[in-house]
């Protein structure tokens, strides 16, 4: 493990700031649940250092995080490594390698989405 991901409770709540953030996921959890096309096994709170986020990880090695009130799927592109919501990535899809663009369109595909401005081509 390195020095800025810890799934550590101690570390995850030594701060009041990042223990009200898990405070606040739980109950996002307790009262929407979690997201669609996030895996309920394995969950746990994860903090990563350097950016400052907690957030929820699986077994699968997803992860989601809080926003606006509600747990979101937060996704990396396995190309260029893009990190993001999907609406935030949906936004960068035109700068995106064309396997990430494909990886997004899945991602649509199973949530429900569609990525604005974009027609999905026909393999």
């Amino acid at each position: 493990m390195n020095d800025y991901y810890t799934e550590d409770f101690a570390d995850i709540c030594s701060c009041s700031r990042e223990r009200h953030i898990l405070i606040d996921i739980m109950r996002a959890w307790g009262d929407h649940g979690l997201p669609d096309d996030f895996d309920d096994t394995g969950v746990r709170p994860a903090f990563n250092r350097s950016s400052g986020y907690v957030f929820l990880v699986n077994e699968e090695r997803q992860v989601c995080m809080l926003r606006d009130g509600k747990l979101e799927s937060f996704y990396s592109s396995p190309v260029q490594g893009k990190e993001g919501f999907f609406s935030e990535l949906a936004d960068e899809y035109f700068g995106m390698h064309p396997d990430d663009q494909e990886w997004l369109h899945n991602i649509a595909d199973s949530i429900g989405q569609t990525i604005p401005n974009t027609q999905k081509e026909e393999s």
